[in-house]
């Protein structure tokens, strides 16, 4: 039965479609508003907390509210589905707002929720519009066309927008849906697509969104580069162009939500500060139809199931409304049979304008022409060459994406050429590529590159009516000669294959190189003379022949190598290309990438449960040996996921060895599939000794981390190579050295991790001395800013270690001692780690007898303490005691901790007599937050001493406000975590829960505390 629930004047109208005798009218009085508003503000309490306790008893208490007259009860009674339409035909008035923010989706009767009743579903949606004049459009094709756009910034947390794309693949790969995806993440070339390739019924984007205070709403889309752009309704709405899309999805957290300014609550009075209308009902008074978001944060998890579900629903002509209400319901069905599953089944909010809440595609319809989208588990999908990674197990590479897609849409160079060592996953990316370019049709030139089976497989890609013409006029003579190739694929570029584009993959071009050679720069491409397979001049003809066209079709190659191949009149056709290296994976693309792994083998039933410690221990170990190299890792991750521990153990211990000597091992293991595919013989033998030598000095580094590309040139000079830049050249051009752009203006480069045990024997101590000291220089010169300054990320962690390992200024062993002290301690919570890079420092600052700073001794000790070192922590803070410094507030901060860490113990009286003399110290404003630590101290003591009182005191009136002020967020949320703990002292348990579920829990989820 249908219902509706509207505003109409000053008054909320509840009507039944069948029964309109059962009309429920309610005054929006100032009763009424404060009953819904307190519904309102309850409801994004739990959501803030995920606490799903009291839905169900706020559902209840929504639907007795309704019920007054018995309308709730008689449409429960009726048959058939319940639909619940809740209109209003304006947004801004406070009536309309609260309605609006009601959570519908939990209305629950006194046999559970309505969403979860298996007989009768729940279908609800927000209406946006007049009441009497609503038609829903009617659908224009039989499928859909779906637009997916996930959005990855540089800096920000990644989103696992690789599994939600899969689960619309999965959950839709036999039904009447295609779905197309735009790599960049960036509106403006959305729009691009949207204009270029639509129209299409729905797009999906997966990002980050949040409520911007003074811009209301945003989404955290990229820059064309891979920056921030914090995208509003309006940019998106101008994105989607004059024929709206029938359906937005946002799956971004808070796209729903009502945004709460400071001096705003739901149930604040008329003269308060408005809240801020939420993206999807912006875009529905744009004109969207249909837009579904968020109203609040979601899990990973719950926005990919929910994904899964929708698409499901919605590709079998299903309405959006319906589509929506049966992925709440299977998601409720879910968190019932594991609470810690599907924990926010209710939040997914479905809005509807004047031709909306209908199916988006209709059995009667037409069919569209289907386009080049189906995703491809084979590079050469037609003749199943080529296996690659699938949808469900690639990840990681978005950046190289972009870029590639990037020269295709400007056309900037004549093809592309993705390099890099065997198996790091060249391929997957050509065929990414190609899924992601949906107007072009993909040609794969695989093991046979003679000129006259390219022009065949061009044929094939041409309309069924060109064919025979096209074979007749050029097949004889390229035939006979292979460089007509040239003329013949230029006219196709300029007339069929510029209507109807083709994507021409040249892969594993490495097959018709020649073995690398010391004496070579690049590699050459081999020749037969008098072969039919004449290999240079077809390559050579491919090339001219996109160098020369105007054309809407693109070139993309693939090698290990970077190769040479001049044309007759001397001119390097390699030099045409766009040379993209690919490197190893990060540690985020290894994790993805395994627990991709581990959804797909779970999915085929073919997971083996081992014990959890034991495959982590394990696991850890594959992700550091494989280097970022996801076709080593795919082949060590295998037999892991299938339960064969000694089968893993036995490949990553092959790895190791090879890793650890530089020598193949001759036990057979699943790791010899690597060593096959990738001849470490061949590179060995490709080096000389200068090359090698680089190589070697190189080894000095780290190796997940990108060292500036003049720290590796001093490094080689110093190891006596006579021609750094050129040796770098080389490896490079090999694949044994990756690029990995450039930071702040300065190329980054690295040596291969599995590149590094070609040149043994490992650097000495002495060596690695003499290394970095000639590393020191180009190293600060880089990293450290114009303030002096070293960043608080991993580079100063390898600033730190190369100049202790040679003889840097005591000062800068000291400022990078302390930036890396704080990226482990502070950002990664990894006090070990930070305690020995800051207790190595100490030791050489005091072997040359330089006093350390307070802020040094301050970090130091924090570490020590983390990690239950009290002798130490003790040590350093004496130490501070006898210091001369200008710094009085950090001298001030120590004797404040040694007075809580020693004195304390034994003496409290005279501990805090010592913090109150300290605390008058820190009476600058810059010093607040120092003040505010001091002022938690000598609460902690007076709680000690059963002085709850004062310490409570102290505490909310006097260290809380700073933190709130300063925007400390983690700082507040232990204090409030201590004001809890007097609250359970005094026996207060209620007013203690509440602080830690509303106040304090929150705030580490949101900074992934754990």
């Amino acid at each position: 039965m249908k219902s509706y629930i509207t505003l109409q004047g000053n008054k909320i109208f509840c009507l039944l479609e069948s029964s309109p005798e059962k009309e429920l009218s309610i005054p929006f009085s100032e009763d009424t508003r404060k009953t819904l508003g307190g519904w309102s503000d309850r409801y994004e309490r739990m959501v803030r907390t995920h606490e799903n306790a009291g839905l169900f008893e706020l559902g209840c208490e929504m639907f007795m509210f309704f019920d007054t007259n018995g309308w709730a009860t008689a449409w429960l009674r009726d048959e058939g589905r319940r639909m619940l339409e809740v209109s209003v035909e304006e947004t801004e008035s406070e009536g309309a707002i609260l309605l609006l923010d009601i959570p519908w989706e939990i209305l629950a009767g006194k046999n559970g929720y309505l969403a979860e009743d298996p007989a009768q579903l729940y279908l609800v949606h927000r209406y946006i519009g007049p009441f009497q004049n609503r038609k829903p459009a009617p659908p224009q094709y039989r499928d859909l066309a779906a637009m997916f756009m996930a959005a990855a910034p540089r800096g920000q947390e990644e989103l696992d927008f690789e599994a939600e794309e899969v689960a619309i693949l999965e959950t839709t790969a036999n039904l009447p849906m295609q779905l197309y995806v735009e790599e960049s993440g960036c509106i403006q070339f959305l729009e691009e697509r949207i204009a270029i390739e639509g129209p299409f019924e729905i797009v999906h984007l997966s990002c980050h969104g949040d409520i911007d205070r003074d811009r209301g709403p945003v989404l955290a889309m990229e820059t064309p580069e891979g920056g921030v752009s914090l995208t509003a309704p309006r940019d998106l709405i101008g994105a989607l162009g004059e024929h709206t899309t029938p359906l937005v999805f946002l799956s971004a957290c808070r796209s729903a939500e009502l945004g709460k300014t400071s001096q705003t609550t739901t149930t604040t009075s008329e003269s308060s500060q408005p809240p801020i209308e939420p993206f999807t009902r912006t875009l529905v008074k744009a004109g969207v139809a249909n837009v579904i978001g968020w109203d609040g944060s979601v899990f990973d998890p719950d926005a990919i199931t929910f994904a899964h579900i929708f698409y499901a629903e919605l590709a079998k002509y299903n309405s959006v409304t319906y589509a929506s209400a049966m992925a709440r319901a299977k998601m409720l069905q879910q968190h019932r049979e594991n609470n810690a599953s599907a924990l926010h089944w209710h939040l997914a909010r479905t809005y509807a304008g004047k031709q909306g809440g209908g199916a988006l595609c209709e059995r009667k319809k037409e069919k569209r022409k289907k386009q080049n989208s189906t995703y491809k588990e084979f590079l050469d999908k037609k003749h199943k060459q080529v296996p690659v990674a699938t949808a469900q197990e690639f990840v990681g590479r978005r950046r190289q994406s972009q870029e590639i897609l990037r020269i295709f849409r400007d056309n900037s160079s004549t093809g592309v050429l993705i390099y890099g060592m065997g198996n790091i996953g060249k391929s997957s990316l050509a065929a990414r590529v190609a899924n992601r370019m949906a107007t072009h049709t993909s040609v794969v030139i695989y093991r046979d590159y003679d000129s006259l089976v390219i022009f065949n497989k061009l044929v094939q890609a041409l309309p069924g009516s060109e064919r025979e013409s096209c074979k007749s006029r050029w097949q004889t003579s390229i035939m006979h000669d292979g460089e007509v190739l040239a003329d013949a694929m230029e006219e196709l570029l300029e007339d069929s294959f510029d209507r109807h584009p083709i994507l021409l993959i040249v892969d594993d071009l490495e097959q018709i190189l020649v073995d690398p050679q010391p004496s070579q720069f690049t590699t050459p491409v081999k020749d037969c003379p008098g072969s039919p397979e004449n290999w240079r001049k077809a390559l050579s003809a491919v090339i001219h022949a996109f160098d020369n066209a105007d054309t809407e079709s693109r070139l993309l190659l693939t090698s290990r190598y970077r190769f040479t191949l001049p044309d007759s009149s001397g001119r390097e056709l390699a030099d045409v290309l766009h040379e993209l290296q690919l490197p190893p994976m990060k540690k985020r693309e290894r994790i993805k990438q395994w627990q991709a792994a581990e959804r797909l083998t779970e999915s085929k039933g073919l997971s083996t449960e081992i014990d959890r410690e034991v495959r982590d221990e394990v696991l850890a170990k594959i992700l550091v040996a494989t280097g970022g190299n996801p076709g080593l890792q795919e082949i060590l991750s295998r037999p892991l996921l299938t339960g064969e521990l000694d089968a893993a153990s036995s490949a990553l211990e092959a790895i190791v060895q090879w890793r650890e000597s530089g020598e193949v091992p001759e036990e057979e293991s699943v790791a010899m599939d690597f060593f096959k595919r990738v001849s470490f013989q061949v590179y060995r033998k490709a080096l000389t000794s200068s090359q090698a030598d680089q190589l070697r000095a190189a080894t000095l580094f780290s190796e997940d981390i990108p060292i500036p590309k003049t720290a590796i040139v001093a490094v080689g000079k110093a190891a006596g190579v006579h021609d750094p830049e050129t040796a770098i050249h080389r490896l490079i051009a090999l694949g044994l050295v990756d690029q990995w752009g450039q930071i702040n203006s300065i190329p980054h480069i690295a040596a291969n991790p599995l590149a590094r045990p070609l040149v043994p024997p490992r650097l000495s101590a002495a060596e690695r001395e003499l290394l970095a000291n000639a590393a020191i220089e180009p190293i600060t010169e880089a990293w450290q800013n114009e303030e002096g300054v070293f960043p608080h990320d991993s580079r100063s962690v390898e600033a730190a270690e190369i100049l202790q390992t040679g003889k840097g200024k005591p000062q800068l062993i000291e400022k990078t001692a302390i930036a890396a002290g704080h990226f482990l301690f502070r950002q990664e919570d990894n006090a070990k780690d930070a305690f020995r890079v800051l207790t190595n420092a100490l030791e050489k600052l005091t072997s040359v007898f330089h006093p350390p700073t307070p802020q040094f001794l301050i970090l130091t000790a924090d570490c020590a303490e983390r990690l239950g070192e009290r002798a130490m922590q003790i040590q350093v803070l004496e130490t501070g005691q006898n210091l001369q410094s200008d710094d009085k507030a950090g001298l001030a901060q120590i004797t404040a901790q040694y007075a809580t860490s020693v004195i304390a113990h034994s003496d409290p009286q005279k501990a805090l007599k010592i913090l109150r003399k300290v605390l008058y110290l820190f009476e600058n404003e810059d010093e607040k937050l120092l003040r505010a630590i001091t002022l938690g101290q000598i609460a902690d003591i007076l709680e000690q001493r059963g002085e709850t009182e004062e310490a409570l005191r102290i505490r909310k009136e006097e260290e809380l406000p700073v933190y709130e002020k300063l925007g400390d967020v983690r700082s507040r949320a232990v204090t409030m975590g201590k004001i809890a703990d007097i609250f359970e002292q005094r026996g207060e348990t209620e007013e203690a829960l509440r602080i830690r579920k509303e106040e304090e829990l929150p705030v580490y989820e949101k900074l992934g505390d754990v």
